[in-house]
């Protein structure tokens, strides 16, 4: 059951559908067709397409040409610290897989790979060093303790 949402809409084109419906991270400011409600740069919105049907959820940036940049296809997530943790770990859980022994110095987040667009976090043994591209927006400052509080593992 999908849960009752109330963040802004923002209703993209048949183009930006389609891409969206083949897991493209992004939304172009011209695939944009109507944004309804108010928002701030960084806030979380729901894609849609012009049918109503959902897409995506993404932090918003209307001073990129990438309006939205997506986090998650699910409509019942919740973005929470919870949520923020879960994508940490199994991201960190890969990266162990694949590199091994090696893991000391290592890319733990590689924004969109690992569906945090706009986010890096490196791993140089201690401390582990966060890098957000402004011109993306991540995220809201708000958001960043939950990152920080789901990076504790590493």
């Amino acid at each position: 059951m999908k849960l009752e949402r109330e963040y802004t809409k923002v209703i993209i084109d048949e183009k930006g559908r389609k891409q969206q419906e083949n897991g493209h991270p992004w939304v172009y400011d011209n695939e944009v067709t109507n944004i309804e409600g108010n928002y701030e740069n960084g806030d979380i919105v729901d894609v849609l397409s012009q049918k109503g049907k959902y897409l995506g959820s993404g932090f918003i940036n209307n001073n990129s040409k990438i309006i939205v940049r997506i986090i998650s296809r699910n409509a019942n997530d919740k973005f929470d610290e919870a949520f923020f943790e879960r994508r940490l770990r199994y991201a960190w859980d890969y990266r162990k897989t694949v590199m091994g022994e090696d893991i000391k110095c290592c890319r733990i987040i590689f924004g969109e790979a690992d569906e945090f667009p706009g986010l890096t976090i490196d791993s140089h043994i201690s401390p582990s060093i966060l890098f957000s591209n402004r011109n993306s927006t991540f995220a809201p400052v708000s958001f960043f303790p939950y990152i920080l509080a789901g990076i504790t593992f590493v």
